[in-house]
């Protein structure tokens, strides 16, 4: 491969390629000085700042394709070159799409650019490279797990030995697998592609096997971050297999007082013991005959049934509290383990402050206790069955899939369980070294394992709240209902006493001063009956006419005493029920759509008399067939008007007060009083039609 992608660069035209590449070497050296895998991996090892060029001269150790992200189209593959130059190693990456003539053992020169990856950091990108020869690809170094770490092991090639404790796959990337491996010297990881475990002779867990690749410093980018090396496996040779009964191994018993850094660094160990719970979805808990608690990680296939007993083999590590056993596969034993009976207990002894917290914990993790409590939370499927809450603490009673589902138990009832006390602990890692214990939970494999000693009070707390709300929404609307009342008995005793005062002012007005002319007329009749006989009729008539409006302004009064129009909720209701009483066969059309509530007492008051008043002259001055009566509110006024299709009248010569007719002299007395107008268009005799505009501020009195 060369600057062309479909020629190498000792076949470009003009020039061959070593002319090329010794030609563009100065230039390189000159710009930047990077000709040494040292200077390299000193600038790699740094925070990206600017783009610098380099040109080295090394061995080819290996060179495979990169896969990156599994979308990866074939025009963005790569090809990683695990290099060396007599005194360092480096690791440099080539963009090409075509396949690599490179091999082990291939001495080349190669120049490119340090970028900028996606997190940051400096990573190379070889543009040209020339073969110029062949050199011996060096042999692996020894190293252990505790010469990994070393940061001046950087991209070393090493050889490493192992045994083989667990195989995980890379769920970001499926090209890879991690390989986790115990020595003597510690536990360590390896990274190496997923498709070499498939082949055959591929190592398995529990096997001796030797690793030769490249020591990793700590990775970054994705998700993936560890806290320590890593080695990038390019070869792998199983050296023993492991054994073919996984259980004819040593025994844990021995391992009583061992540390976490010894017990990573055991091999295989198997006990026996009975399964007292069953954590999905690969943890069980085991209680073995010389009366310890073992935790088990199982490696695949279905887990053992709570009560069964067991052999598992797996490899020792711990939690700070019991031994557990890692990648553990597990068979039927017929080790005789007795079924030890549960002690009595309270949440406040296990988890008591008093006591000495580890000893307490340890006591307790994996035996069988009684402990009672009170239900908060109940649960007809799932892990977790009830909630407890017992001497002040949350305790959690889980279940295997064994148990019947329709179960139940009330809230608020008192229980006993029997069952496996399992600590909940904060995860142990090499920062934290004594991890702390957030609670306890129970877990229970038999349905007599729980057992009600007392049914919640039908006076729960909840219960209690809902009928103190009910109480004091019962008290609450009543205050209200009280409060209602008294504002409609105020509001109807103000309406009285304005009616009263009303009519008051009416009968002064109308009828007293009606009254009061009646009587100037007789004595006008009896003066006239002796000096001028021939006028005494005419003083008769007029007296005639003020006593017939008398008698109807009196009518009109009693009538306000009994109309109910008052209370209706629409306006137009309230002045159909005052006008129909008038009507007789006369035909109404009526369209006043107001709400009652928008206009004051007085104001409606003075809107029905002043409807009834035109009305009434309709039908008895006018002689109409039909009234029409229409209303409406808007934003600045109330306004409405009653027509006919009556005779109609000359509004210029329209009887007054003098000729013994008060009505429109009444309509304009009480539009004065609310700040209102009356206009009139008659033209006799073609009916007449009233309008009637009152402002905002008036319909509000």
């Amino acid at each position: 491969m060369g600057t062309d992608p479909e020629k190498p660069c000792d076949e470009l035209p003009g020039e061959d390629g070593e002319s090329y590449f010794m030609f563009h070497l100065p230039i390189a050296l000159a710009a930047v000085g990077i000709f040494s895998l040292a200077d390299l991996n000193r600038e790699l090892g740094k925070k990206f700042e600017r783009e610098q060029s380099f040109c080295v001269t090394a061995t080819v150790v290996s060179a495979y394709e990169d896969h990156g992200k599994p979308e990866r189209f074939a025009s963005d593959r790569r090809w990683l070159f695990y290099v060396y130059d007599g005194s360092r190693y480096s690791l440099l990456l080539q963009p090409a799409a075509e396949e690599c003539t490179l091999v082990p053992g291939d001495k080349v020169r190669f120049d490119g650019r340090i970028d900028r990856e996606r997190y940051g950091w400096a990573k190379t990108k070889v543009e040209h490279f020339l073969k110029i020869g062949e050199s011996p690809v060096p042999s692996p170094k020894r190293c252990d797990a505790v010469q990994l770490q070393d940061p001046d092991r950087r991209l070393d090639f090493v050889r490493m030995e192992g045994v083989l404790a667990r195989i995980q796959k890379d769920d970001i990337d499926p090209y890879n697998a991690w390989l986790f491996l115990r020595s003597g010297e510690g536990p360590f990881v390896a990274a190496v592609g997923s498709k070499s475990l498939t082949l055959p002779g591929a190592p398995s867990v529990g096997d001796r096997v030797e690793l030769v690749g490249r020591t990793e410093p700590t990775p970054h980018g994705g998700r993936r971050h560890f806290r320590s090396a890593s080695l990038c496996v390019t070869r792998m040779n199983v050296l023993e297999r492991a054994p073919a009964d996984l259980f004819a191994v040593p025994g844990i018993d021995d391992l009583d007082y061992a540390n976490a850094a010894t017990l990573e660094r055991l091999s295989l160990h198997k006990t026996d013991g009975r399964v007292v719970a069953v954590l999905p979805p690969d943890q069980i808990l085991l209680w073995t005959p010389s009366g310890r608690c073992v935790g088990a990680t199982m490696r695949d296939g279905p887990l053992p049934k709570a009560g069964d007993v067991v052999s598992v083999a797996g490899f020792p590590t711990t939690d700070m509290f019991i031994l557990r056993l890692e990648s553990a596969v597990w068979r039927s034993s017929q080790a005789v383990v007795d079924d030890v009976p549960p002690v009595q207990a309270s949440a406040k002894e296990i988890l008591s402050i008093d006591r000495d917290e580890f000893n307490a914990y340890a006591e307790y993790y994996g035996r069988r206790v009684r402990l009672r409590g009170r239900v908060l939370e109940a649960n007809s499927g799932g892990e977790t069955l009830l909630t407890l809450e017992s001497d002040g603490f949350l305790v959690a009673v889980r279940v295997d899939d064994t148990y019947p589902p329709e179960w139940s138990c009330r809230l608020g009832s008192g229980v006993e369980v029997a069952g496996t006390c399992i600590l909940d602990t904060e995860p142990w890692s090499a920062r934290n070294l004594m991890p702390k214990v957030r609670g306890i939970e129970l877990f229970v494999a038999r349905p007599d394992d729980i057992r009600v000693l007392s049914e919640p009070s039908w006076w729960t707390v909840r219960r209690t709240i809902f009928v103190a709300l009910g109480f004091s929404a019962v008290i609450l609307l009543s205050l209200l209902c009280v409060m209602l009342r008294a504002h409609v008995v105020k509001r109807r005793a103000r309406a009285k006493a304005l009616e009263r005062t009303r009519l008051a002012a009416e009968i002064h007005d109308s009828l007293s001063q009606n009254l009061s002319g009646v009587a100037g007329q007789i004595a006008a009749v009896r003066r006239a009956l002796v000096v001028r006989p021939e006028v005494a009729g005419e003083y008769l008539e007029r007296a005639e006419r003020m006593l017939s409006s008398s008698r109807t302004e009196l009518q009109r009064c009693l009538f306000d005493l009994r109309n109910t129009a008052l209370e209706e909720a629409n306006l137009g209701e309230a002045v159909r029920r005052t006008v129909e009483p008038l009507l007789g066969s006369v035909g109404l059309h009526l369209r006043f759509n107001v709400s009652r509530s928008k206009i004051g007492d007085s104001a409606l008051h003075a809107v029905l008399c002043i409807a009834r008043e035109l009305v009434s002259n309709s039908i008895v001055h006018g002689q109409a067939a039909n009234v029409r009566i229409s209303g409406a509110l808007d934003e600045e006024a109330l306004r409405f008007s009653v027509s006919d299709d009556g005779c109609g009248f000359d509004v210029s010569r329209a009887p007054g007060v003098s000729e013994g007719h008060f009505g429109l002299q009444g309509i304009r007395e009480r539009l004065n009083c609310l700040g209102g107008a009356v206009s009139f268009d008659s033209v006799a005799p073609h009916g007449c039609s009233v309008t009637i505009v009152i402002p905002r501020k008036g319909i509000c009195t």
